[in-house]
């Protein structure tokens, strides 16, 4: 019986699970930039590892140390993705021209998240999908 995963499938899975939990990471090491654009991709990727993280910490806590020490493990982890989680959703409400405060907004904060980010640059900064521009790049340094 032949294994599915071949040299090749190997390498394919270990370079798609290298790009998702690299938004995930990057996200954390930037929780303080409330200033730039996220697009949708990171901001999601990052919530998907969000919950996935948040699931596998409470689970292997609560059979480890019982309920009442995840609870506080769990917590702490949620306090330690406040900031992360904060910022990236202002960057995702900078993506579409709008202020961070919109996320506060019932269904219309969360209706953002979904939507195209403005293509372009915007008042918040330079279109998260445009290719680097190496001219520019020089110019600037």
């Amino acid at each position: 019986m032949t294994s599915l995963l071949t040299d090749k499938n190997k390498e394919i899975f270990i370079g798609l699970r290298e790009v998702f939990v690299d938004y995930f990471v990057d996200v954390i090491m930037d929780f303080a930039n409330y200033k730039s654009r996220a697009r949708r991709k990171e901001f999601w990727m990052f919530h998907l590892w969000y919950l996935i993280v948040g699931v596998v910490v409470g689970v292997a806590t609560t059979l480890t140390l019982g309920q009442k020490n995840a609870d506080f493990v769990s917590a702490v982890f949620n306090l330690g993705m406040f900031f992360p989680s904060l910022a990236v959703t202002v960057r995702r409400m900078h993506d579409v021209n709008k202020s961070g405060w919109w996320m506060f907004v019932p269904i219309y904060g969360q209706y953002l998240a979904f939507v195209a980010g403005d293509e372009g640059d915007n008042r918040f900064g330079p279109d998260p999908k445009a290719p680097l521009d190496v001219a520019h790049l020089s110019k600037a340094s």
